[in-house]
């Protein structure tokens, strides 16, 4: 599985807890061990290695680019993808037509607590 918006490995660390590997990126490298640094958006990884090779993306992506990165998890994806992001990511016509008409999220879960 694929973290690829890691930042300090915060939410890598947890998903270490239930996945045997886990590759993590970031556009910038904050230090986390093993933090490959590329723009995942732009898909600008010179190693092509994350072309289709998981199968899970699984991020708490920057919320302006959040479409962007679900779009780039679809293509780098084999099984399937998780975000995390704030409830009114929902909302909108434009995010419908370029993101959920395609793409319908299968579960979405409410959080209380950040």
């Amino acid at each position: 599985m694929l973290e690829p918006a890691c930042g300090e490995g915060h939410m890598a660390d947890v998903l270490k807890e239930y996945f045997d590997k886990v590759l993590v990126a970031d556009i910038v490298d904050y230090g986390y061990s093993g933090t490959v640094v590329l723009d995942f958006v732009l898909g600008v990884d010179t190693r092509q290695y994350f072309q289709r090779s998981v199968d899970y993306v699984v991020t708490n992506p920057p919320f302006t680019l959040a479409g962007a990165f679900i779009e780039r998890a679809a293509v780098v994806a084999r099984r399937g993808a998780a975000f995390l992001t704030r409830t009114s990511f929902l909302e909108g016509v434009d995010r419908y037509d370029e993101i959920f008409s395609k793409r319908p999220p299968s579960v979405v879960a409410q959080f209380a607590e950040r």
